[in-house]
């Protein structure tokens, strides 16, 4: 599979700067099969919405996985915590 055969999304950043709304619908109109998510990193608006399309659209499927992997134990470092979700901080 080529690398334009691919899934893909747009993500708009700077969502909390002015005029980014009028800017963002003209891009939208301008290229309307995209999909495009809005999002600020300074303030974090929108990076929920993102992390859940993300995981939705982009992380395997357990009928996915070839493999077996429940039982697997997951090496970490001592003091770790381990997390089955994505987690977008600061």
């Amino acid at each position: 599979m080529g690398l334009s055969e691919k899934p893909f999304v747009v993500i708009a950043n700077k969502r909390d700067l002015p005029r980014f709304d009028e800017k963002f619908k003209v891009f939208c109109q301008k290229f309307p099969k995209l999909t495009v998510i809005p999002i600020s990193c300074q303030s974090g608006d929108g990076l929920e919405a993102l992390r859940a399309y993300l995981f939705e659209n982009f992380m395997p499927k357990p009928e996915e996985n070839e493999e077996d992997v429940a039982g697997t134990e997951v090496e970490t470092s001592e003091g770790s915590e381990s997390s089955e979700s994505i987690e977008i901080s600061e």
